[in-house]
């Protein structure tokens, strides 16, 4: 016949037992929450720098748009500053013609 006091000890290590399982269970709940919450953490930042990189990117071709614009301008004047010369030098061949005469 099982002594009663060794029933005793192996109901006890027994439940010894199942709550250190349940401790290490609880823990590596807390540590895959913890994970959860720095992957959120994470996620949080990354869709700021996100949103900064597609404010910085509109910038930046915005910038250039201007810059194709004042390229523009600066051809549209040079062809103008030609069309000056062009004209000046026809009138100074008109002048010219004039006292040749």
């Amino acid at each position: 016949m099982v002594e009663p006091i060794s029933i005793l000890f192996g109901l006890g290590s027994f439940l010894l037992n199942q709550q250190n399982k349940a401790e290490e269970q609880a823990e590596r709940a807390r540590a895959a929450r913890n994970r959860a919450n720095e992957i959120q953490v994470i996620r949080g930042i990354i869709a700021e720098k996100d949103k900064e990189l597609k404010k910085a990117i509109e910038t930046i071709k915005r910038l250039l748009e201007a810059q194709e614009e004042q390229i523009n301008y600066a051809k549209l004047l040079e062809a103008q500053k030609e069309q000056i010369n062009n004209l000046t030098a026809a009138r100074d061949a008109s002048l010219g013609a004039l006292f040749v005469v």
